[in-house]
């Protein structure tokens, strides 16, 4: 077996708000994996649900710049992409697209920020 350190960054947000009034977002868990400048992942957690997507080809930036470049949504459809979503009912789909709207949102806000510094 072999195994190698790699580059993670981790990080927390709480008190997040969500779109219109809608409330507080529980705790958000974000890491971040950057083997090397212009690939990496995003791991969220949040609520009991986790979402993680990776990006093979952002270009001359880290993820952390990569995901403050882009539009929220973008990021909800790679997070969701292969999460068989099809078997849920429509209603609990959409729910739950809107909800990681929010989450990502807030990343992208802590992010914006300079969290992690």
């Amino acid at each position: 077996m072999h195994a190698n350190t790699t580059p993670v960054t981790s990080f927390t947000i709480c008190n997040a708000e969500r779109r219109a009034g809608r409330g507080m977002i529980d705790p958000i868990h974000v890491v971040l994996y950057e083997p090397v400048k212009g690939t990496g992942s995003l791991t969220i957690t949040c609520y009991g649900l986790a979402w993680t997507c990776w990006w093979g080809a952002m270009g001359d930036c880290h993820v952390r710049e990569f995901l403050r470049s882009v539009d929220a949504g973008y990021v909800v459809g790679c997070l969701v992409r292969g999460q068989g979503q099809f078997q849920k009912a429509r209603r609990t789909q959409d729910r739950e697209r809107d909800y990681l709207v929010d989450i990502v949102a807030a990343v992208q806000r802590a992010l914006a920020a300079g969290v992690p510094a």
